[in-house]
């Protein structure tokens, strides 16, 4: 009964962590509560099998806010393979908590660059969602909407473009009607959609309401920020990201870069707090920047945002190369286009590692 209580008690205080934003000091108390809930499940299979696979589905999401994928995918992975299982036992129980591992698998595989199993993965948890939504609509549609939105990023992510932003309005809809009856529980969620919304109007050429809804999402995100700083800040900067990019396509330059600087600023701060999840969210901030200075004459400082923003990724990179390969090259092409503009040699010490990968997953010239 001790282990039981403690159990859960420590899967509660990870979750609580986690939702603080404070993602280190999260990832110790799920690690016990697994620890603790397998030595039940070998003894009691029965009984706590399902609460195993629960503490393993947490873990998998600690992990991967770390950025520690292969534990992640280890964790998962034995989550989903328990939950269908006990799904198939007793599936009114269980479809719940299968489609939730579902999702979390699907973002791990996309993560790594498994593309295709990872779409695989969401489409099954939607249906899930779907199906559940239709029996308990209150219980269950703010869980459809969320898989609607990893659905859009997965479409995404394989150049769906169409099919994305006909799921991303789906679940912008929903998670605006929930914003409405309870704004404290849902606001964040509609800015998150907002987010992708935005980005897959810009993939069309649909540059007003891109706009429209990157500003939406970062005044929600904004307001979320200024109550809960912790919790918010990264969301904050994400969506400032995305603002700088809408406002660069239609060439309002100098409030893009103070979007931009901005975001890049909260960015900066977390990779200083937790370097090995954040450093690789600075590299496409850092690549923003680096093109709006270009598009503004400074090409000195745009070659050194490009050169910051492959320092940033190179690690990462150089571990998951097929996950991070489009970004990296596209960020070396650009900074080979600055170094040029501003009449200075590129950081072979840096591009070289990075250059001959490339070319071994790519089987193509370095860009």
């Amino acid at each position: 009964m001790y282990e039981t209580e403690l159990a859960m008690s420590l899967s509660n205080m990870s979750n609580i962590l986690s939702d603080l934003g404070r993602v280190d000091e999260a990832l110790e108390p799920i690690h016990e509560s697994v620890q603790l809930r397998r030595r039940l499940a070998e003894m009691r299979p029965e009984e706590y099998r399902a609460d195993l696979a629960n503490s393993l589905s947490n873990l998998a999401g600690r992990l991967i806010a770390l950025g520690r994928y292969e534990g992640a995918l280890l964790a998962i992975n034995e989550a989903v393979l328990l939950q269908r299982g006990l799904a198939t036992e007793r599936p009114e129980a269980f479809r719940p908590e299968l489609a939730v591992s579902l999702n979390n698998l699907s973002a791990t595989l996309f993560t790594i660059g498994r593309k295709e199993e990872g779409l695989v993965a969401i489409e099954e948890a939607t249906a899930l969602y779907r199906t559940l939504a239709e029996v308990r609509p209150d219980a269950f549609l703010p869980d459809l909407a969320t898989s609607l939105n990893n659905l859009s990023n997965g479409l995404s992510e394989i150049g769906n473009v169409e099919d994305a932003i006909t799921t991303i309005q789906e679940a912008v809809s929903i998670r605006r009607r929930l914003a409405e009856v309870r704004p404290n529980t849902f606001r964040s969620d509609l800015a998150m959609s907002l987010v992708n919304l935005s980005n897959c109007l810009a993939d069309l050429g649909r540059g007003d309401e891109a706009l429209a809804a990157s500003e939406e999402a970062v005044a929600l995100y904004r307001a979320l920020a200024d109550e809960r700083p912790e919790a918010y800040r990264a969301d904050l900067a994400l969506s400032l990201h995305g603002l700088s990019a809408r406002l660069f396509d239609q060439w309002r330059l100098e409030s893009a870069l103070d979007a931009v600087e901005e975001a890049l600023s909260i960015r900066c701060d977390a990779a200083n707090l937790r370097p090995a999840a954040a450093r690789a969210n600075l590299a496409p901030t850092y690549g923003v920047r680096g093109a709006i200075l270009r598009a503004m004459g400074r090409h000195t400082a745009s070659s050194n945002s490009l050169r910051d923003g492959i320092s940033a990724l190179a690690e990462q990179f150089l571990e998951l190369p097929q996950a991070h390969a489009g970004l990296i090259r596209a960020l070396v092409r650009d900074y080979h286009v600055a170094c040029e503009d501003a009449q200075l040699e590129p950081d072979a010490e840096l591009l070289a590692p990075i250059e001959k990968k490339l070319v071994e997953i790519g089987g193509i010239g370095a860009p």
